[in-house]
């Protein structure tokens, strides 16, 4: 009976490496799951830590993971918005203003046909520097006969600032200038 007894303790400890090995196995690929995590977000604060022993660096990560997620489906609805404006848009044939605030800076998007000769990026540049506005980004993209120009741009001086409402005034009245019909 002793042989017989030996063989089922045997079993046991035999179970309990391979339930030790799987709980080893699942804890290295959570490990390994979490680091490249912490390497898809930008400017991530875990990013640099290489262990994630600490439940506290889990939750970090974790939380870090879950607002840049907030932040990128923020960004795409705004972009799906835009994206339809510039359909509507598309339509009417007339050049078009957008200012907004972001987070650090202000951005003008402007949309117009390519066949509008009237407009000129240059007056856009005047009307901006003229108000103490720095540009720090410009970018446009194609879209079958429509063209976006996107700018990004802040204040010269951050004492003195701009006046907001109006420099979108004097954008719109230069974009319904340029939407003059000349026959």
């Amino acid at each position: 009976m002793e042989g017989g007894s030996n063989g089922s303790s045997g079993g046991g400890i035999k179970a309990e490496k391979l339930e030790r090995k799987k709980i080893e196995k699942k804890r290295i690929i959570m490990k390994d799951l979490l680091f490249q995590l912490s390497s898809i977000i930008p400017n991530s604060q875990t990013s640099a830590l290489k262990e994630y022993n600490e439940s506290g660096q889990q939750d970090q990560l974790l939380e870090e993971a879950t607002t840049y997620i907030k932040k990128l489906k923020e960004r795409v609805e705004t972009l799906e918005l835009q994206k339809k404006h510039m359909s509507n848009y598309m339509n009417n044939g007339k050049v078009t203003v957008q200012v907004r605030c972001l987070d650090a800076c202000m951005e003008i998007v402007l949309m117009s046909r390519l066949m509008n000769k009237s407009f000129k990026l240059g007056e856009v540049m005047c009307i901006l520097e003229e108000e103490g506005a720095e540009v720090i980004h410009a970018n446009f993209s194609k879209r079958e006969d429509m063209i976006m120009h996107i700018i990004h741009f802040q204040a010269i001086s951050s004492r003195i600032g701009f006046d907001k409402k109006r420099m979108k005034e004097r954008l719109e009245d230069l974009a319904s200038r340029w939407n003059v019909v000349e026959i």
